[in-house]
């Protein structure tokens, strides 16, 4: 009961919603939920280590749904934990969903941060990659948050690829860092053949008709990026972008992200062996 739990509040707080919703297959990291405009910027570094950085913009009245009931299931597990050693097995009343009040914003930016807290004090261990809450930002009809993830190896970053992926809403199978015949890095992912590209497109653009939402993803390398299927590349970093208020960009980006070319980039001193990739 405790593990059900603490997993429903990461998924409400930390996950993406098009994550919850689809487990491994996101959907623009909140688009398809609350989400109006989502950047996610993934950084390997040379020394091995990885971080994502995610900066989301959502609306405010969905958002104090899902804190409510991130509340809720704390009041559930408290409860639930209140009663582990008592032997009277009489069945128990559940706590009262909450009412559905508006919150002050500092009542809704400290409960925010509250829930946070208490899920990663429930769920963080050595084997789990750390993530931050940088900042929460309240105004009368957006909430914006923005939290990192760091991962201790590569190995670590492609364990948890979704986290790469729900960006832009795809399956992902295998995502793969290796180097090629010059030494370079190659940066390879290989979806399943059940994911439907064309059907991908006419969802996106149904959907984001109506919320005008925009997301990015964008993959930072410690060496300069020598070729991407991405539309934008420039320096170290090559970057992807969904706009809901032009169609034309969620074509170009299903055309990117089912590529066939890998990302080329120089390995600029990262060492994949000592990475653990």
């Amino acid at each position: 009961m405790k593990r059900i739990l603490t997993t429903a509040l990461l998924l409400a707080l930390v996950l993406p919603a098009g994550a919850q919703r689809f487990g491994r297959v996101g959907l623009g990291d909140g688009m398809f939920g609350v989400s109006t405009n989502q950047q996610v910027t993934v950084t390997i570094k040379p020394d091995g280590t990885a971080q994502i950085r995610n900066d989301s913009v959502l609306l405010r009245p969905q958002f104090e749904q899902q804190v409510r009931m991130m509340e809720y299931y704390r009041k559930m597990q408290a409860e639930a934990e209140a009663n582990q050693d008592d032997e009277d097995e009489s069945p128990r009343k559940r706590p009262q969903p909450p009412e559905a009040k508006p919150y002050a914003d500092d009542e809704l930016a400290k409960a925010i941060r509250g829930s946070f807290e208490f899920a990663q004090e429930q769920e963080h261990g050595e084997d789990r990659p750390a993530t931050k809450l940088d900042d929460v930002q309240v105004s009368k009809d957006t909430v914006r948050v923005l939290h990192t993830t760091s991962f201790k190896t590569l190995e670590d970053l492609l364990q948890n690829d979704y986290s790469i992926w729900s960006a832009a809403g795809m399956y992902c199978e295998e995502t793969k860092i290796e180097k090629d015949a010059e030494g370079r890095l190659k940066f390879t992912v290989k979806h399943p053949e059940r994911w439907d590209a064309k059907r991908w497109v006419t969802e996106m653009q149904r959907t984001l008709k109506l919320t005008g939402a925009r997301s990015s993803l964008t993959i930072v390398f410690p060496g300069k990026g020598i070729s991407s299927p991405f539309p934008v590349t420039e320096g170290n970093s090559t970057s992807v972008g969904i706009d809901g208020t032009q169609p034309a960009t969620i074509e170009a980006a299903a055309k990117a992200l089912t590529a066939p070319a890998p990302i080329i980039a120089e390995a600029g001193g990262l060492n994949l062996a000592a990475a653990g990739s």
